[in-house]
This record gives structure tokens, C-alpha cells and sequence, in this order.
């Protein structure tokens, strides 16, 4: 007795809660009453306990069985019942569909009803209603083993069952039976000597044992072996076995030798099985499906059946009628005989395969159509198709199995060159085979003709062959020389010419767009038609293979497709077509990266400049849409811009390049954002456009400043600043003073931050320009926050809060939230810190900014140390490094190591937050940010055992904080200090620091007496 689930198998407990889930099964869909379970487990000597012990054993079972999955142990009054698969069900079921199928069938189907027996049943469980159920089933299967072997001699497999019979008739030495189908199959196979020695002997045991003669049935086969072999078997039409070699080097695909496998193990009785290979051109959709058809022909005793329809041929595609010939031919049917008609032919077929374990391959179709009329009638068989069209029609119709096949993972294209080149020359040249796989896009027909070509050419190098590949046409190169037919182009011509002319327009919109892939926005931008014909023809188009959907509704093709699309766009589409179906496709990004930054971060500045054109997608979105799309389209966008600063409009260059800024600060793609950015820059000094120099840099600034390289950010915003200055750009001198002063504020110059903020918002509130305003108050109350003037940070915080409600930006208020949390925490205020993090995460998570999360995490961190939680601090700083390391902001993986050593101190592990204290030190030194840096060295001072180690520590920490004003931090390092102090009996020293740390909280009103690693005032975004 076993219970599976998802292909393991589940503990059922000890002898007696088995006992309780026998006695359920062998009554299953039944209700069987605790009573009754009770009697037969202990009868009359059930204890007092019985009822608590059945119920102890059910809810032991449900635990098992629910962990499945499935609630099949239900109780219902008086007791309990079981459903679900059980496969004595599936057994039954089989051996029905036996009964009325036809001899070929019904031995298969029999087989595997056979195939679910592992043993005897309910072994080991010695309860009586069990007991009588397992005889039952055991009669159930021999009588299902003699009635298998009983069609098995009708189909005239007597040698394959004879060794069978002999073990049956020695477990079962009485079963008559049995013994007169060993002696039947002993005849047939010429053993005339020995089926007589088996009748001799049945007869002698049923007289000594039971004192009775054979039964008439045992008597006649006696008599016709006598008479010399009448024992007669069916005659039998000639068995075709039409498949052709299977081709040598075949590689990879073990998925899918496993499914067809599956397809065929667990087909659904009384339905004939049928898949569709369906792939694009050369892809190996044939050599899969010969290769597995060779593997399981002995699985199909009726024969095997093979057509080339030549759906995508040079010659035109075979006709139903040509392929229904072919096949009654070989099944033994006369030429004078074969109907004229399709229908007629196709009816004579179907009776011909009736009953017979055929399978049927039905290589290179080209429609439903063609493959409709040589599906067998019956269910016996199974039949195979390979096409380049997934023929939806016989998925519909027929319950077909779409079984798509992609190009070759990379090891499996080095594989299939190995076998083919053989290993020495491969693994001389590595490097070069793997470059030959890639310039092949590890299509099966690609590879097959390059390793030809070397395998022609033994002194040509697998080197020397890519250089020739990347400088030439690569395309041309990958050609057999002596035969016309095995070259890439040429299948693909095949697949391309059998398109309508709309589809052959957006197939070729693939070799000419710079991205990675098109949707039907993209489409329908490109081709300027609408987005539901773009969907269409992109539908068409992954029908028949030539490109591929690989997620949903987002199409792509393999580089060779690519190659050749482009080369049809050469050579069909004029140039000045070909550049304005580009420059569409790149405004359309330019619009809908506008519409999306403008949604989820509307405070930050853009770059002005219309956008011509009319576009077919949606430039509206929701927050969660808008991050979607860009993430979506996020290498595409890259592409884009780096094809337009090339190749042009350049201006869409930096119009797109300037939209994206938004949505890299949020998600943190630094390496896209540094090479976009530096990509802009180029294009607006090669057209003299100060303002697209001016924003360049202001990305470049920002892109900088967000991995903690402080000196270049300050580096590209001054420049920006005096760019927009010299072309007038208001707006951008605000928002290039507002990052100055992030930066400054970073590098501990407060006053000059506050200055440069203070400049900033004189600008806004000038061109009343309430984004930018909203934005510059956050950033001005950071710096009162790190001046420890928390009460005035509270108030420019609150302003700005309010703003950007008005304004209805998230990130901002995001923005505004971070820092209030930071007030009250600092002021002792812990429930209303609390309120606004959450809302701070809330916004953050809204937008997608990875960086605001991650410092939130770490603000809910310092909370909870606070309230003196080590478990929940440590989990929030986990989470807020792990987002930090993604990002690559190495100022928050700071914080995120001050939090988690907090939460180590908290909970008296010093050494363990020393060790994240001492790589918080250095991540804040690398990026000159100030207060982690000071709450790193604090936290040393803490957990370090040598006081006079931790009083320089501390130290240096209150010399970095006066230098730099930050006032918290002061009262931090002295309240440190007075511990330090305390603790070595230096009494003293430590009430004077007491002292100095009661001013400086007596300044600024915050109450936090201890090192907080984690200290920032908000994530800043700039403009």
C-alpha cells in the first residue's frame, strides 16, 4: 500500500494508522464508521482508548495526505471516507476499454493495467475487511495476466509468452487455464514433445491432488496437439517498418525524449495519441522525431509508418491522396485495390490500421489539411507530425500535443560539433567552437552544415572558419557546397516565401530594429498599422516559427533569422523606408518612457522636446504597468538609444536617454545607466546642444552619486550647472544646485549644502515650479536633519509631504516619509516613526525604487532596536543588504552592516557585529559618506573588549562629527565615550562626556543614547 504525490512517495505512519487507511481504501467513496473501524482493528478487545486512538490515526493520515495537495480524508457522520486516484480505479478502467477494443489495442491497454501492480496488495495489514479485498484483487489480475495472454497468442506472439506461462503455471499449478496456453504456445512454436509433457503433467495433479479429470477446454487443445497442429493462429498483413536512419551526432534534447515517452506511457484510454513537433527551420524537428521513434518501435508490434509531406520543399507538398497510396502499399494492399479517392483511400486505411499498434510519422507537414486523412481511426497506435506550423487545427480537432523545439543549449551545440568533428579537433580550439556555435545561434542545421564543411576541409581551423564567418556572409558561409539543399538561406526561403506580404513586412521589421525584440505595440509603431493587425501578423509569424514568442506577447528570432530578415529588409525595403520605420519605433519609446518616469517620479526634471509622430501603443499606465513596461522593454530602451546616437535621429538620443534617468535611479541598472548616459553626452557635443550636455551630465551625476562615487557626481553637476547657466536653463541650474547639495551634504559641508539648497528653492519658488520646490524642501531638511536641528527638519519635511500630495507624487512622498521617520525616531517617538516607514515602504515598493526600500528596511531595523528587538532588527537589516548588494549602493550596504551590528549588540553578540561594523567602515570610507562612517566606528567602540581601542574609536568618530556638525552624532560619540570611561573606572572623564552628550541632546531634542549603525536622513533622488 503506497500513497503518491508528484512522483514521491508519502510516510504513511506505523502499522496501525496504515491499518486505519486500508480499512478506508478497501471501502473507498464509502463512509465507514468509527465503530466499524474499531471492530476491525481490536474486535472484542477494543481498549477504552480506541476511538481517541482512531482519531489520532485520521488526523496523522491528514497531515500526510493534505501535504499533498489534495483533501481526499474527509470526515463524514458516523465516520470517515477516502476519495482520490486510486489505481485499482485506473486498473478497472483499463481492463474495460480491453473488452471492447480490437487484439493490438487490447493487449497494450492490458499491459498497462498491469504495469500499476507492485506488489500484492494491502501486504503487511492483517485486518479481515483487507484481507478479502486483496484475494479479490489478486483473482482481478490473474484473470487480466490470462486474458493478456490469451490476445497475445492471437496476434501470434507465442515465443514472447511461453517463459511467462511457465512461471505462472508453477505459482498456480491448478489453473487450467494457464496450462492450455502454455500447451498452445508450446504448439505454435514447434514443441509439439513438450506442450504433451504439459498436459501429462496437469492431468496427473489435478487426479492426485483433487481425484478429477481436465475440464473440456484443457481436453481440446490435448486433441488438436495430437492431430498434429491445428491449434491455429490469425494470418497476418505485412508489418512496415518505414523509418528512416536516425541521424548520427544526435544531441540534447532529453526533455523532449521524455515527453514523447510520457505521451505515449500515460495515453488516455480509447484516444489515440497524436503530438505536432512544430520549430522553426532546421531546428532538428525530424531528427528528434526519428531518433525517438527508433527508441520505442518494438513498442509497436503493427509496424511503423514514415512520410516525407515535404510541407516546405523545393518540389510542391505531398498530396494526401500520394502519402494514402504509399502507405496502403506497404501495409499489403494490391495497386489494383487502392481507391482513387482521397476519402475512400483514407477509409480503406483507417480499417486496415483498426486494432494495430501502428505508429505513424507524418514528417514536414505543411497544414492540418495534409495531415487530417492519415490519422488512424482507431486508438491502438500513435502518430507522430513535425512542421514548422504548430497546427492549431489538429491541437482543436484531435487533442494534439504541441511539442515545440528551441536551438540547442549552449554545451549541447559543443556536443553536437564534438561528435561530428570529433573531440581532438575540438578540444584543441575551444574557445573557437564556442564562438562557431554562437555565430550558428546553436541551430541544429547551422551546426550540422559548419561541422561538414570542416569535416570536408580537415587542415582549415575552427578559427580560421569563424574569422571567415564574422567578415563574410554569414549567411552564404553556412552552405554545403555539393548540395543545394542543406543551406541555412535556403530554409529559410522556404519558410519566408509561404507569408502573405503584411507578415513578410514585420518579419523584416526584425533585421532592422536595434532591440532584442517587438511587441504589437512595437509592431504597429514600426509598420505604422494598427496594434491588433501587428498582433496578428507577430501570431502568424510564431505559427509558423519564425520567430518566437518568448513571453507573453513579447517576440524574438535567433540570430541566423535575424540575419536574414535584415537581408530581405536590404533588399526589399528602400533605405529612406527602412530609417522612418526606425525613427517611429524610437520616438514611441521616447513617449512611453516619458509617460511612465512622468508616473512614477513626476518631481524629476526633462529635457524638452516634442516627440513627432503618431504611435499605436499605450502611452498611459498605472505605477505598476509603467514599471513593467520599462522593465520589460529595459534592453531595448539601451539599444535604442545607443542605435539613435549612431545612426540617428540623435536628438531621440537624448531625448530617450534623458526619459530612462528616471527609471535607473528607482531600479539602480547602474552599468545601463553609466553607458546610456556617457552615450547622450557624446551625441549632444557632436551636435552642440548645451542643454543635452547639461542633462547628460546631470545623469551621469546622479548615476555616480547613486554607488557612492561622491567626486565625480559633484564633477558632472558643476558642469552641468555652468552648461545650463550658459544656455538659460532655469529649471536645470534649481535641480543641478539641489544634487549639489546631496553631495555636499555627503561629504559632511553642510553649510554649503544648505546654501546650495536654500539657492535652489529661490529658483522653484521664482518659475513657480512646485515639483522641483517639493523636491529641494525634502532635500534642504536632510541637511537640518545631519545638523541635528530636528525640529526645523520636521517642519521642511512636513511641508514637503504636503507638496507632494498636492502634486500626487508617490516617490516624493516616499521621499518626505523616509525622513520624518528619521525625526521621530531620533526624538524617542517610536509609534510615529513606525507610521511613516510603513508609508514609506508602501510608496517605495509602489514605484519600484529598490534603493528606498532597502534603506527602509534598514530605518525599520533601527526602530526595533530601539524597542530592544534583536530578531526582528536583524531580519529588516538582512533584507535591506541583500537589496543593497543588488543595487550596488555601497553607502546602503553600509547602513544595511550598521544595522545588522546593531541588532548583534542587542543581542550580545559582539564579535559577530563587530566583524559587519568593521566592513561597514570601510564601504562609508570608499564612498566618504560621513555618518555611516561615524556610526561604524562607534559601534566598534562598542563591541571591541580593549577599551583603549574603543575609546580611539569613539574618538574618531567625535572628531569626524564636529568637523562636519553632525550634531546627533556628537551626542552619540560622547554619550559612547562616558560608557567607555565608566567602564575602565575613569569616572571623571566619563561624567564630562555625559555632560557634552546631555548639551548636545539638550541642542538638537533627539533621545538616542547609543550607537546607531544605521543612520540616514532619506534616499535622495535629486531632480
Amino acid at each position: 500500500m503506497e500513497a503518491i504525490y508528484d512522483g514521491r512517495s508519502l510516510p504513511l505512519g506505523g502499522p496501525q494508522q496504515r491499518a486505519v487507511l486500508a480499512l478506508l481504501l478497501a471501502q473507498a467513496g464509502q463512509v465507514v464508521s468509527t465503530e466499524r473501524i474499531i471492530a476491525q482493528l481490536w474486535g472484542d478487545d477494543a481498549p477504552a482508548t480506541a476511538r481517541a486512538l482512531v482519531q489520532g490515526c485520521v488526523a496523522g493520515l491528514r497531515r500526510v495526505l493534505h501535504a499533498g495537495g489534495e483533501e481526499c480524508l474527509i470526515s463524514r457522520p458516523p465516520g470517515y471516507l477516502v476519495r482520490g486516484e486510486l489505481d485499482v480505479d485506473r486498473f478497472e478502467q483499463l481492463v474495460a476499454a480491453a473488452e471492447q477494443a480490437e487484439p493490438e489495442h487490447a493487449a497494450r491497454l492490458l499491459r498497462q493495467a498491469l504495469q500499476l501492480w507492485r506488489g500484492p496488495a494491502y501486504d503487511g495489514v492483517v485486518v479481515d475487511v483487507c484481507t478479502a479485498e486483496a484475494a479479490r484483487l489478486a483473482e482481478r489480475r490473474l484473470t487480466a495476466v490470462d486474458r493478456r495472454i490469451e490476445v497475445d497468442l492471437r496476434l501470434g506472439r507465442h515465443a514472447e509468452v511461453i517463459a511467462e506461462l511457465g512461471d505462472l503455471v508453477r505459482e498456480h499449478p491448478l489453473r487450467e487455464g494457464l496450462w492450455a496456453h502454455l500447451m498452445t504456445a508450446l504448439h505454435r512454436a514447434g514443441r509439439r514433445a513438450e506442450a504433451l509433457d504439459a498436459y501429462r503433467r496437469i492431468r496427473s495433479a489435478l487426479v492426485d491432488e483433487l481425484g478429477v479429470e481436465p475440464g473440456a477446454a484443457l481436453r481440446e487443445v490435448h486433441r488438436e496437439v495430437l492431430k498434429g497442429g491445428s491449434v491455429p493462429r490469425e494470418s497476418r498483413s505485412p508489418v512496415p517498418a518505414q523509418l528512416p536512419a536516425a541521424a548520427a551526432g544526435f544531441t540534447g534534447r532529453a526533455e523532449h525524449l521524455r515527453t514523447l515517452d510520457a505521451l505515449l506511457d500515460d495515453a488516455e484510454p480509447g484516444v489515440l495519441p497524436v503530438v505536432v513537433i512544430c520549430g522553426s527551420a532546421g531546428v532538428g524537428k525530424t531528427s528528434l522525431a526519428v531518433r525517438w521513434a527508433h527508441t520505442v518501435r518494438e513498442r509497436f508490434p503493427g509496424g511503423q509508418l514514415h512520410v516525407d509531406l515535404r510541407g516546405y520543399a523545393t518540389t510542391p507538398p505531398l498530396r494526401p491522396l500520394e502519402a494514402l497510396t504509399g502507405f496502403l502499399t506497404a501495409l499489403g494492399l494490391p495497386a489494383e485495390r487502392i481507391p482513387a479517392g482521397v476519402d475512400e483511400a483514407a477509409a480503406v486505411y483507417r480499417s486496415l490500421l483498426a486494432g494495430r499498434e501502428v505508429l505513424v510519422v507524418l514528417d514536414n507537414a505543411r497544414s492540418a489539411e495534409q495531415v487530417r486523412p492519415l490519422l488512424p481511426g482507431g486508438p491502438a497506435g500513435m502518430v507522430v507530425v513535425t512542421s514548422r506550423d504548430a497546427l492549431g487545427g489538429l491541437v482543436a480537432e484531435y487533442g494534439a500535443v504541441p511539442l515545440g523545439l528551441d536551438v540547442l543549449a549552449p554545451g549541447e551545440a559543443a556536443v553536437l560539433l564534438t561528435r561530428v568533428l570529433g573531440p581532438n579537433r575540438t578540444s584543441a580550439e575551444p574557445a573557437a567552437v564556442t564562438a562557431l556555435a554562437e555565430l550558428c545561434a546553436r541551430l541544429p542545421l547551422a551546426l550540422r552544415i559548419a561541422a561538414a564543411n570542416l569535416a570536408t576541409s580537415p587542415r582549415r581551423t575552427v578559427a580560421g572558419y569563424v574569422a571567415e564567418l564574422e567578415a563574410g556572409n554569414r549567411l552564404g558561409g553556412l552552405a554545403v557546397r555539393s548540395d543545394d539543399r542543406l543551406a541555412v538561406r535556403t530554409a529559410f526561403d522556404l519558410s519566408y516565401a509561404d507569408l502573405p506580404e503584411r507578415a513578410r513586412e514585420v518579419f523584416r521589421g526584425f533585421g532592422i530594429v536595434p532591440g532584442v525584440d517587438l511587441t504589437a505595440d512595437d509592431a504597429g509603431d514600426l509598420l505604422d498599422i494598427a496594434r491588433a493587425d501587428a498582433g496578428r501578423l507577430l501570431a502568424r509569424l510564431a505559427a509558423v516559427h519564425l520567430v518566437d514568442e518568448h513571453a507573453d506577447g513579447r517576440y524574438r528570432c535567433h540570430d541566423l533569422l535575424r540575419l536574414y530578415a535584415a537581408e530581405r529588409a536590404e533588399a526589399e525595403d528602400p533605405a529612406g523606408v527602412r530609417d522612418g520605420a526606425v525613427a517611429r519605433l524610437l520616438a514611441s519609446y521616447v513617449q512611453r518612457t516619458r509617460a511612465a518616469g512622468d508616473l512614477l517620479a513626476p518631481h524629476m526634471l526633462r529635457l524638452a522636446g516634442e516627440v513627432p509622430g503618431h504611435f499605436v501603443g499605450p502611452a498611459a499606465f498605472d505605477e505598476p504597468a509603467a514599471l513593467a513596461w520599462l522593465e520589460a522593454e529595459r534592453h531595448n530602451l539601451v539599444l535604442a538609444v545607443q542605435h539613435a546616437a549612431a545612426s540617428g535621429p540623435r536628438r531621440l538620443a537624448l531625448l530617450l536617454a534623458d526619459a530612462l534617468r528616471c527609471y535607473f535611479h528607482l531600479r539602480r541598472y547602474t552599468g545601463d545607466w553609466l553607458a546610456v548616459a556617457t552615450v547622450a553626452l557624446d551625441a549632444a557635443r557632436q551636435d552642440g546642444d548645451l542643454a543635452g550636455q547639461a542633462a547628460a551630465r546631470h545623469s551621469l551625476g546622479t548615476a555616480h552619486r547613486s554607488v557612492g562615487e561622491h567626486r565625480d557626481a559633484l564633477r558632472h553637476y558643476l558642469i552641468g550647472l555652468r552648461l545650463a547657466r550658459q544656455c538659460g536653463w532655469q529649471e536645470h541650474e534649481a535641480t543641478a544646485l539641489g544634487n549639489i547639495g546631496i553631495v555636499c551634504r555627503k561629504l559632511g559641508r553642510l553649510t554649503l549644502a544648505a546654501r546650495r539648497l536654500d539657492h535652489a528653492l529661490q529658483i522653484d519658488r521664482r518659475l513657480h515650479r512646485r515639483a522641483g520646490e517639493a523636491n529641494n524642501l525634502s532635500l534642504y531638511a536632510d541637511v537640518l536633519l545631519e545638523m541635528g536641528r530636528l525640529a526645523d527638519a520636521g517642519e521642511q519635511f512636513t511641508a514637503a509631504l504636503k507638496l507632494n500630495a498636492e502634486l500626487g507624487s508617490r516617490h516624493g512622498e516616499a521621499l518626505a516619509h523616509t525622513g520624518l521617520a528619521q525625526v521621530h525616531r531620533e526624538l524617542g517617538r517610536y509609534d510615529e516613526a513606525r507610521e511613516h516607514l510603513d508609508s514609506a515602504m508602501d510608496r517605495y515598493t509602489q514605484v519600484g525604487d529598490r534603493d528606498g526600500v532597502a534603506v527602509t528596511h534598514c530605518g525599520l531595523a533601527a526602530l526595533e532596536c530601539a524597542l530592544g528587538r534583536s530578531g526582528p532588527a536583524r531580519d529588516q537589516a538582512a533584507a535591506g543588504l541583500l537589496l543593497a548588494g543588488e543595487t550596488g549602493d555601497r553607502e546602503t550596504e553600509a547602513i544595511a552592516r550598521n544595522a545588522l551590528g546593531d541588532a548583534d549588540v542587542l543581542a550580545g553578540d559582539h564579535p559577530g557585529a563587530a566583524g559587519h561594523y568593521r566592513l561597514a567602515r570601510a564601504l562609508a570610507a570608499e564612498t566618504r559618506s560621513l555618518r555611516p562612517e561615524c556610526a561604524a566606528l562607534l559601534g566598534l567602540a562598542v563591541a571591541t573588549p580593549d577599551r583603549l581601542a574603543a575609546e580611539d574609536l569613539a574618538r574618531q568618530a567625535l572628531g569626524i562629527a564636529e568637523t562636519a556638525r553632525l550634531e546627533v552624532v556628537v551626542g552619540l560619540a560622547h554619550s559612547t565615550l562616558a560608557g567607555v570611561y565608566r567602564v575602565g573606572g575613569q569616572s571623571r572623564l566619563a561624567d564630562r562626556h555625559e555632560r557634552a552628550a546631555a548639551a548636545s541632546r539638550a541642542t538638537s531634542g533627539h533621545r538616542v543614547h547609543a550607537p546607531v549603525g544605521h543612520d540616514r536622513s532619506s534616499q535622495p533622488t535629486g531632480g
